[in-house]
């Protein structure tokens, strides 16, 4: 007999076995149907009320101690968050705003600082109590009217509508407000999550019964008008419906609709739709964005003004495409001018693009002279150099629809029109909403639109906003009469502010419907359960269950005055559908009618579930006494208990096993971890049990044997006849209970250690999960680092790509081993702090150490990331020195030409440049270009390298290393530069030289010359004296023989005397002057040709001092030398040709091709070198070409390969599982007896099987489905096993009905599951899969190839022992190889230290020690390069 309270719910005997053998009854529980579905949760209601209450209480208290203002939490409105953002955003805050589902309390404040002499700082809300807010303007009013000019008690005093919460004297106190707010939020937050808990226990009534304001709890809707009644102050009031923002929402709707149909008119003329968003090259999903701000617009301001478009209107705003269409070669062709690249967005100039095209349409007319538009695509996407620039992918459309195509794209995409005014038009409906718009009003445009159908787009308003803060509120302190919140969007939003409704952890076998049907909430979808009838169902966490009440509510009205409670504990099939909580009351009114609360000092204990309460050790030892006097019967309970709480373990476990995912596993770990609490706590319950029964069966032990039956002793006693027989029994069974007492203390330890066990094993798992995800990054870096390795190793190219993409996976694997070291360290910090880790256990040094090796990890991480770069940076470095190898080789075989030309034949005998000159001086000119050149290649490798080192790509000690090794080949290419300047300016010189030398044999053969003329005039003098001689003496005969004849005729004397004095003297005279003049004339001409001598050596001298002059304004001769050059460009070409042929040599191409452009073959010289127009240089530029086209090459051939092994990869890890239909399966001729399944386990009925063994709800014959079908071990019993799916019973079948195959078969007929190894022996399956299959293979799995299998069933049908006689093995002895391996580096003269005394030495010993650092870095650099 047993007494049962009022309300009680009693389950026949017939409806117990079916609810525990099926789960389910087709009836309700009939003889106290008419109570209340769980009078116990009832109770724990109005227990947890009563506590919740109190709590309450003491937050208040709590509150009142940290303010001194008139705020009472206790008469406080709750506003539901629609009513609290309606009052917010019209009444000028944005301090209320929660997410939907959560109640607030409305003391949310501003801290300002008032007052003129007297300052006080005040905390004050513009909530009153009946829940109405004052405006922003009201309550600056109000603040204005608060006493200021006495005491503190006096400011409070003026507050009349009770709203300031606090008021200190003075100016604000950041440190002092900083720490109140945060005491205070503790406590507003503690007493608000109380106050919702038992409003959700009972709804206005509970809080107001206790003692608290219910203002808003129920969303009362006020009118926000107000009446007035505040004197002076304003109530909120909403915003006019007619608003700019609201224009502007019609306006972005209209531009919307005219864009959709404009863009959809487009698209039907071309034949495609909206979705389309690729058109040639150009995807609008895949666009970057060219954002024209102050820098951009600078930047590109040709190239806006090329394309005709001023830059005013692109200012403020960005660019994707900016389409244009143009005519080539007789076709209409769509481009874009915004070229994409790795540094973000360039556009090109007008002219840029014309010749990219026309380029791309010479390429596809050089086989046939013809151009389709798919090649034209295709070379777009590899693109072509133009200017400098690599264009690519810029073609959209190619033909009679580009027009339109181009316009479409304007409009398409992530990036086009349609979707940004779509992201406009909801963002706009949002704010005006969220700004205090009507929300109505705001929808019915949006219904409007949604209604035209014109797009598939259905425009929302996000209404969802949380308060960045601690807590639910949050008070900040503007300086002022009054301040301001500020509001952020919160997308996500949540159900419940204050914990979640929904169970806490998974049921089963919960019995539900035992009144009526009930409803079920999960996942936000219902269902109703329990409709034929009560039932044991399986519960998830977090599912809601409203009572058969409440359901009768919601289906009839929609909704429920109530929320749906927790469903408390779990149904057993021990049976708990009734018991006793408190003794001496049959009904939970009666515990409370006389206002006892002897029962509150017990409350953890009462809160128990029903499944704990009916397991409870303290009633399973009620009357130990009675049990002692008659221990036969004595059953252990205890033991039945450990049983299925060691059984509920297995069970975890075992799905532990089949857990995949951290949250899944974790979840179980957590449930085992509360098991063996739950176990710890049950075993100290039943040490006492047995402690105290061992202890009353001590007392019926002989006092004289009590003490050696509790500790034994070194003695033997014997016991004889039947009197002695009860004391042996008696002492015998305190010792098997003693025993007993003493197996569950030691297993209390066990347990503690299995739960520290299982607290790191939830860490262990994170790890394990973490290194599984982590594992697949590294085997891609694996993966590409072998492709690394294949291409050094075929001597091709190694590329950048391939490290910046290990780079890529390498960051990825850096934030899944920080997210695993947070996890980590969160897990185990939540572990030890629930005291299931002790500091400074083995556990405890395992966990921190599993830490501490992924601290470790990811440092190895950043430092593979660090090779990385490394890599990319010497492979880039690399590439630089073959180029520069590459001029230089051009360097040393201009070196080479110019020596075998000597020096005396560069001019002829009179100084003129010969051929061989002209071409050592055109190989020297060559030689400046190519300094120049190299010169410019490292200026722009260190201002790469800058660039790099300011990216963080360098560290300072490698940047300043790299630098100055830069900057020494700038400075010895511009040596070479000025060398080969100097060596121009001294090969003129020779030709100088040469040129004076002819002068001086010019002068030479000059004086010779006139010295031969002035012995010619001597010559004429001696002849002319010779004839004057001889003339003379003629003369004087002549004058005798006249004598002789005057004497003879003379008629006169005087006269003929006179006459012929007078004409001897005359003839005397003019003699006289002949004979001066004549003298004179041979002096002049004489020193005429001195003269003329003189003349003509200064002459030539001048001349030579003239080219000495020449040569030294080197700049000029370098000029002049250039314009030599190019006016002989053919002599040039001839000469090295003859140097060729001479030789029998093949000289480069970038020698000799120059030449045959004529003047263009070098550049030009004006005080500096000019090499624009140069032809040799432009042979420098298509060397740098050819090799960054080999790089170019290189890198899209490390594309493909990344492609590829991430696809491979992704196909690796892309199978899912499909469940099979299972065939029927055969019937093996001698059916093997099969072992019990393990819980949880799939198994297939035999086809030939036709009954249940128990009652399954259909008689016992089973459906016709279930033979042959496949179904979830859920429970075995003996030869008995318990079939379901999805958590439902099927029912109950025999062993031997389960399909198996103990013995092996060949071939298996059919696809089936079936049961293997259920003789408890591991069994070898093979399968026969010919394509190959995806499977999962655990830590130490083996795979054996098919050959060795087949081997294997053949081995299988041999006598072991015959093997073994006919293959006895032969040993010998063991062949060894001693392989040594050694390593010897040795260093030459390292530093030169001329001088070293003992304050010398550790400066020396740092210079020694720096030089071996950079000689081993440079080692490592290498090694790096060629072992990558």
């Amino acid at each position: 007999m047993v007494d049962l309270p009022k309300g009680s719910i009693i389950f026949n005997h017939k409806q117990t076995k079916s609810l525990l053998e099926n789960g389910h009854i087709n009836s309700r529980g009939k003889a106290y149907a008419g109570g209340t579905s769980n009078i116990i949760s009832d109770i724990f209601d109005k227990l947890k009320l009563n506590k919740l209450s109190k709590y309450a209480e003491e937050m208040c208290a709590q509150y009142e101690k940290l303010v001194n203002g008139n705020v009472d939490l206790r008469k406080r409105p709750h506003l539901s968050p629609s009513y609290e953002h309606d009052l917010a955003m019209s009444g000028g805050y944005n301090s209320f705003i929660g997410s939907d589902g959560e109640i607030y309390a409305s003391t949310s404040a501003e801290t300002v600082t008032i007052g003129d002499k007297n300052k006080y700082t005040i905390d004050i809300t513009p909530v009153l109590e009946n829940g109405d807010v004052l405006t922003s303007d009201a309550l600056a009013d109000y603040i204005d009217g608060l006493v200021t000019n006495g005491s503190t008690q006096d400011l409070l005093d003026s507050d009349k509508y009770n709203l300031v919460i606090r008021a200190v004297p003075g100016e604000y106190d950041e440190k002092d407000w900083t720490g109140f707010e945060g005491e205070l939020s503790k406590y507003k937050d503690g007493y608000l999550n109380t106050i919702m808990e038992m409003f959700n226990l009972g709804g206005d009534k509970a809080v107001e019964s206790s003692g608290f304001s219910s203002v808003g709890l129920a969303g009362v809707v006020k009118d926000l008008q107000g009446d007035g009644s505040y004197t002076g102050k304003e109530v909120a009031s909403a915003i006019d419906a007619t608003s700019d923002g609201m224009r502007e929402l019609d306006n972005l709707i209209n531009q919307y609709v005219t864009d959709v149909l404009n863009a959809k008119s487009l698209a039907d003329d071309i034949g495609t739709d909206l979705s389309q968003t690729k058109y040639g090259n150009v995807d609008t999903n895949d666009r970057q964005e060219l954002y024209w701000d102050e820098e951009s617009l600078d930047k590109y301001g040709d190239a806006i003004d090329s394309w005709g478009m001023k830059i005013d209107d692109l200012a403020g705003t960005y660019s994707t495409l900016l389409s244009s269409v143009g005519e080539f070669d007789g076709e209409d062709i769509a481009f874009t001018p915004i070229l994409q690249t790795e540094n973000g967005p360039q556009l090109l100039d007008s002219n840029t693009v014309d010749k990219y095209i026309w380029g791309l349409i010479d390429e596809a007319k050089q086989n046939d002279g013809k151009w389709t538009s798919d090649e034209l695509f295709q070379l777009d996407t590899k693109g072509l150099e133009v200017d400098g620039v690599v264009v690519k992918n810029l073609l959209e459309g190619i033909g009679q629809d580009a027009d339109k195509t181009a316009k479409l794209l304007h409009y398409v995409g992530d990036t086009g029109a349609i979707s940004n005014l779509e992201g406009e038009i909801e963002s706009t409906s949002s704010e005006l909403v969220a700004t205090g718009e009507n929300v109505s009003a705001v929808q019915a445009k949006l219904d409007k639109l949604n209604a035209t159908s014109i797009s598939d787009k259905t425009f929302t308003i996000t209404t969802d906003y949380r308060v960045i803060g601690s807590g639910t509120e949050q008070t900040v302190h503007t300086p002022g009469a009054s301040g301001r919140l500020t509001i952020y969007p919160y997308a996500d939003g949540t159900a419940h502010a204050f914990g979640d409704w929904g169970l806490k952890q998974n049921e089963t076998n919960s019995l539900v419907g035992e009144l009526g049907p009930e409803t079920l909430v999960r996942n936000g979808k219902y269902q109703t359960i329990g409709e034929n009838g009560a039932e044991m169902v399986s519960l998830k966490k977090g599912d809601i269950i409203f009572n058969h009440k409440q359901t009768e509510q919601l289906l009839k009205n929609g909704h429920i005055n109530s929320r749906g409670k927790m469903v408390g504990g779990q149904s057993f099939a021990e049976g708990n559908a009734h018991y006793g909580l408190f003794t001496g009351y049959t009904d939970y009114e009666e515990v409370f009618k006389n206002g006892s609360n002897d029962w509150v000092e017990a409350w953890d204990d009462t809160l128990r579930s029903i499944s704990d309460a009916a397991d409870s050790i303290s009633g399973a030892g009620d009357d130990l006494s009675d049990a002692a006097d008659d221990f036969e019967e004595m059953f252990d309970w205890f033991a039945v208990l450990l049983e299925e709480i060691d059984d509920d373990l297995n069970y975890v476990s075992a799905k532990l096993e089949n857990a995949v995912g951290i949250s899944a596993k974790n979840s179980l770990q957590d449930e085992m971890i509360n098991i063996n609490k739950l176990k710890l706590t049950e075993l100290g319950e039943g040490y006492k049990l047995y402690a105290d029964y061992a202890a009353q069966l001590l007392e019926k032990v002989p006092e004289q044997y009590r003490n050696l039956a509790e500790q034994g002793g070194v003695a033997l006693t014997e016991f004889l006849g039947e009197a002695n027989q009860e004391v042996v029994e008696a002492i015998n069974n305190y010792r098997e209970w003693a025993q007993k007492a003493s197996d569950v203390r030691t297993q209390q330890q066990q347990v503690k250690k299995e739960i520290t066990s299982l607290s790191l094993q939830k860490v262990q798992t994170i790890a394990d999960e973490y290194d599984r995800v982590i594992a697949k990054i590294t085997t891609l870096n694996d993966l590409l680092q072998a492709n690394v390795d294949l291409i050094d190793e075929q001597g091709e190219r190694t590329s950048a790509v391939m490290y910046e993409e290990m780079i890529k996976n390498s960051i990825k694997e850096l934030d899944e081993l920080q997210k695993k070291r947070n996890d980590m360290q969160k897990e185990f910090d939540a572990q030890v702090s629930a005291g299931n880790i002790d500091v400074g256990s083995e556990e405890w040094y395992e966990g921190v150490a599993a830490i501490q090796d992924v601290d470790k990890a990811i440092i190895d991480c950043r430092k593979e990331i660090e090779g990385f770069q490394n890599s990319i940076n010497q492979l880039h470095w690399d590439n630089f020195d073959g180029l520069i190898k590459a001029i230089d080789n051009v360097g040393n075989e201009i070196s080479n030409l110019g020596d075998l030309i000597d020096d005396e034949d560069i001019a002829d005998e009179m100084g003129n440049w010969t051929n061989e000159g002209i071409t050592k001086m055109g190989l020297l000119a060559q030689e400046m270009e190519r300094a120049q050149y190299r010169a410019k290649q490292y200026a722009e490798q260190i201002e790469y390298l800058n660039q790099e080192y300011a990216a963080g790509k360098y560290s300072t000690d490698e940047y300043n290393e790299k630098l100055q090794e830069l900057r020494d080949g700038q400075w010895d290419s511009i040596k070479s530069y000025e060398a080969a300047k100097d060596a121009l300016v001294a090969l003129n010189k020779t030709r100088v030289d040469a040129a004076k030398n002819a002068m001086q044999e010019e002068i030479d053969a000059y004086n010779e010359l006139i010295n031969k003329k002035k012995e010619e005039l001597q010559l004429s003098k001696d002849a002319h004296d010779f004839s004057k001689q001889v003339e003379e003496q003629q003369k004087n005969i002549a004058n005798i023989q006249k004598q002789l004849a005057a004497i003879a005729g003379d008629n006169s004397a005087s006269a003929i005397a006179r006459r012929k004095k007078l004409e001897a003297e005359l003839a005397a005279a003019q003699e006289e002057l002949d004979e001066l003049y004549y003298s004179h004339s041979i002096e002049k001409q004489q020193d005429a040709l001195d003269d003329q001598a003189e003349n003509y050596q200064d002459e030539k001298e001048k001349e030579m001092e003239a080219l000495d002059e020449y040569l030294k304004n080197v700049e000029q001769v370098i000029a002049d030398s250039f314009a030599t050059i190019t006016g002989n460009t053919e002599a040039v070409a001839g000469t090295l040709k003859e140097i060729a042929d001479e030789y029998g040599i093949n000289l480069s191409e970038a020698i000799t091709n120059p030449w045959e452009q004529g003047v263009i073959a070098i550049g030009t010289y004006q005080d500096q070198l000019n090499t624009s127009t140069s032809a040799f240089t432009a042979q420098l530029e298509a060397i740098k070409k050819q090799l960054l086209d080999l790089q170019a090459a290189a890198d899209e051939t490390a594309r493909h390969l990344i492609d590829a092994t991430n696809q491979n990869a992704n196909k690796t890890s892309s199978a899912t599982y499909t469940t099979p239909t299972p065939s029927t399966p055969q019937q093996p001729s001698t059916p093997q007896k099969p072992a019990a399944p393990a819980n949880g386990s799939s198994v297939t009925v035999k086809k030939s099987a036709t009954h249940f063994t128990r009652d399954g709800g259909n008689g016992t014959r089973m459906q016709s489905w279930v033979p042959g079908s496949t179904f979830t071990v859920y429970q075995v019993s003996g030869s008995e096993v318990l079939i379901g799916r999805n958590g439902q019973y099927t029912g109950w079948i025999k062993l031997s009905d389960i399909e198996g195959y103990a013995k092996g078969i060949k071939k298996v007929p059919n696809d089936q599951f079936a049961i293997t190894d259920e003789l408890g022996l591991e069994e070898l399956v093979l399968h026969a899969d010919t394509n190959g299959r995806l499977q999962y293979l655990s830590k130490g799995s083996s795979v054996i190839p098919s050959d060795i299998t087949d081997n294997l069933m053949k081995l299988g049908t041999l006598d072991p022992k015959d093997i073994l006689d006919r293959n006895k093995p032969k040993i010998g002895a063991p062949y060894i190889i001693n392989n040594s391996i050694e390593l010897n580096m040795s260093f030459g003269n390292m530093i030169n230290i001329e001088h070293a005394d003992r304050d010398s030495i550790p400066d020396i010993k740092d210079a020694v020690k720096a030089q071996l650092d950079s000689y081993m870095k440079g080692v490592n650099n290498s090694l790096k390069r060629f072992t990558r």
